[in-house]
């Protein structure tokens, strides 16, 4: 008897639920290539936005956006023209 509470035991602890979550986290990943963000905002079309100011109205746009992905960081690039 005192032999099959051993076991048991020792299968509970084998398969508890903590190891089984931890063993499977993290259990979902997303990869987003560079290319495809860099595709996206060449297909986006025109990028602009408006603003008012104490004095003037301005517009501005927002060219060659890129997006660089190195290892842990993006940079994001573009030009602004108002």
């Amino acid at each position: 008897m005192k032999r099959l509470f051993i076991i048991l035991i020792a299968s509970m602890r084998l398969f508890s639920q903590e190891e089984i979550i931890e063993s499977y986290a993290p259990h979902i990943g997303l990869t987003i290539h560079e290319q495809l963000l860099n595709e996206f905002f060449i297909n986006i079309g025109e990028i602009k936005g408006e603003g008012t100011g104490s004095s003037i109205d301005y517009t501005w746009y927002l060219l060659n956006p890129r997006i660089e992905i190195v290892e842990n960081n993006a940079h994001f690039y573009g030009q602004v023209r108002e």
